[in-house]
């Protein structure tokens, strides 16, 4: 085994273990289990992903279709849940473990994934830059641990084009150059299976990045043949998930989405300025302000390389073009508008950064390997303007994500930035100590954005939290099933009351009317908004049933926890319990399909009016007015007199 090939195992090696162990370190720290009782569980994480895969974990153990699902939503398109959840080819070996462990096979994929990102942006500066050092392995760790990885690494559905999208990049770069299309298009392939929406975002990156390429290269008309056609290929490939996505997607309530005709502005330019900072508070709620930390030295560097005169004009001017897209981006509506697949993100805003980042960081490191040869003036200059721009907006920006603790961290870590930078750019060559310099930016590049992961991370939840009522409920289950079957009656459905899991069903078994998903059906969510159920574009619950909303959906049963009391006798029957969990048969209900004989159009209009529904063109009778009226208009048309319920 020669020295070389030494060399370059290890690179890759530790570009893999730094940032896995870095998360490794993170959660044993915070307790993750098995280091305590806490999980990962975060956002759509907890209500989604995690029962999703239940369903998934199961219909492979069991051999059921991947088609469709009577669990969810009074029966859901399971395969539309799939493709955009839980399309990453890396679910299979979940089934190489128990049941029991599926929160930990999906947390612990999260810091593998998160190692993989590290190396494949360690891969892609070493091919880009045609050389090997260490500093590579810190700016892949820097993309693996950034902001947006710090606000969205619980969103286990997007991790696999996190970390393949260099290898994208990568390729596109040896397309233009001339060499070997097959890393471009099986990379982009793979990101596209995995998860499309993403992969819109790299995709228009990738017409973006190729322009500069060919300003900054000169235009090459093979190139572009190659690049369209293999882009195809790629796209070819994801279709045979796109498609069927892609026609369940047209009867969501995201359809109704208008290219927006008024221009809007979201922020000021230090507030934008100011989310590069570290320990700056994640974003994922519905403002739109982007994660896009990456490292304060990157602030430092970015100042130099556009100061030095080491890299040429040219690039400096088509980078600092795609910089200044991005910035508007994030700050303008339309745009963000188009980034975002011509929609508006639900909450978790700008999803692009992640493009940026690697962007940024490629810049970054460009620079890093100017620091010691770089003209005096360009480099204090820069370092001075890095320095002043940190602390302007500190001083300016007030926004909440900034506090005592982000100041601070600010100050301390721009100081010592300052410092080891001249430090390390003043040792000469002869220097004894020059190797060592380096080596104490690299431990502080890893210390940093190791920080700035845990105290931007948020915060976890108790398992034992998470799964209590789980055995209580899988028991009343059984009850439930054996009730269907004795019936004749399979999809008699039960849901709960005091529900934490929205999508507790899939978890649990039992056929429900509640689900959270984007891929929802617009129709049931106006039907749930018409009779008063709790809904919103992405879920709709059985929260706000009455007697008569739960009988006209099947519901049969109830669950209620143990740390619950249902006072219900007039409308339901206690028929079983489990370790303080009840199980309680409504006595009225209606089974999963019945006819109505009536000529009025009060609870559907026809089939050819659905898409005019959806997309909101069309109200049909009685939307919008008070749930009880319908309710009791509805009762009058089927014969019974008098009212159900009196407004107070």
């Amino acid at each position: 085994m020669n020295k070389k090939y030494k060399e370059t195992r290890n690179f890759y090696i530790i570009s893999f273990l730094l940032p896995f162990a870095a998360t490794m370190l993170l959660f044993i720290i915070s307790g993750i289990y098995p280091f305590g009782d806490k999980t990962f569980l975060r956002k759509d994480f907890y209500q989604q992903y995690t029962p999703f895969f239940y369903e998934f974990y199961n219909k492979m153990k069991n051999g059921e279709s991947l088609f469709y699902s009577w669990k969810s939503g009074i029966g859901a398109n399971f395969l539309a849940i799939y493709v955009y959840y839980l399309a990453s080819p890396f679910n299979f070996l979940s089934l190489l473990f128990p049941e029991k462990y599926i929160l930990e096979f999906m947390s612990y994929m999260v810091v593998i994934k998160t190692g993989l990102m590290g190396m494949t942006f360690s891969h892609y500066l070493r091919r880009h830059f045609e050389r090997t050092d260490a500093a590579m392995i810190l700016f892949g760790m820097a993309y693996a641990f950034s902001g947006f990885m710090a606000a969205y690494n619980w969103n286990v559905m997007w991790m696999d084009v996190l970390f393949v999208a260099p290898l994208v990049i990568l390729g596109l770069e040896y397309i233009h150059e001339g060499k070997k299309p097959y890393l471009y298009c099986i990379s982009l392939a793979f990101s596209i299976y995995t998860n499309y929406y993403l992969s819109i975002m790299l995709c228009m990156y990738l017409v973006i990045y190729y322009i500069s390429l060919t300003v900054k290269k000169g235009f090459r008309e093979k190139s572009l043949v190659r690049f369209a056609w293999y882009s195809f290929l790629s796209g070819a490939f994801g279709a045979v998930l796109m498609v069927p996505e892609l026609a369940a997607l047209q009867f969501t309530s995201f359809t109704s989405s208008k290219f927006p005709t008024e221009r809007v502005f979201y922020m000021k330019l230090p507030e934008i300025f100011g989310r590069h900072l570290i320990g700056v508070a994640t974003e994922t709620g519905l403002d739109h302000w982007p994660n896009v930390y990456c490292g304060l030295f990157c602030v430092f560097l970015l100042s130099l390389y556009f100061a030095t005169r080491k890299i040429s004009l040219k690039e400096k001017l088509v980078n600092l073009v795609i910089i200044a897209f991005f910035l508007l981006s994030y700050n303008l509506n339309q745009l963000n508008y188009i980034w975002h697949g011509f929609n508006y993100p639900d909450s978790l805003p700008a999803r692009q950064s992640y493009l940026y980042i690697l962007f940024l960081l490629t810049i970054a490191y460009n620079a890093f390997m100017h620091i010691r040869d770089s003209g005096k003036i360009a480099y204090y200059t820069s370092m001075v303007v890095a320095a002043a721009g940190i602390f302007t907006v500190l001083i300016v920006d007030h926004d909440d994500a900034l506090n005592k603790d982000t100041i601070i961290f600010n100050i301390s870590f721009a100081v010592a930035w300052f410092v080891f930078f001249m430090i390390y750019r003043e040792m000469k060559e002869s220097d004894k100590d020059l190797k060592l310099s380096f080596i104490v930016i690299l431990i502080f590049m890893a210390v940093e954005l190791t920080v700035n992961q845990y105290y931007t991370n948020g915060h976890s939840i108790s398992r034992t939290d998470y799964f209590k009522n789980f055995s209580e409920y899988r028991e009343l289950n059984e009850r439930i099933e054996k009730l269907n079957d004795s019936s004749g009656n399979p999809l008699g459905r039960a849901d709960e009351i005091k529900r934490k899991i929205r999508n507790h069903s899939l978890m649990i078994g039992y056929s429900s009317l509640s689900c959270f998903s984007s891929t929802n059906n617009g129709l049931i969510k106006k039907y749930c908004d018409r009779y008063g159920l709790q809904n919103s574009r992405v879920f709709y619950l059985n929260e706000g049933v009455t007697p008569v909303s739960a009988a006209m959906m099947g519901q049969h049963y109830t669950l209620v926890p143990s740390n619950a009391i249902w006072n219900a006798d007039d409308i339901a029957d206690k028929i079983s319990s489990s370790a303080g969990a009840s199980l309680y048969a409504l006595k009225y209900t209606l089974p999963a399909a019945y006819v109505l004989h009536t000529d009025s159009d009060f609870l559907f209009d026809s089939t050819e009016n659905c898409v005019d529904i959806i997309r909101g063109d069309k109200t049909g009778f009685g939307y919008g007015a008070n749930p009880l009226n319908i309710e009791n208009d509805l009762l009058n048309q089927l014969g019974i007199e008098g009212k159900a319920f009196e407004l107070a």
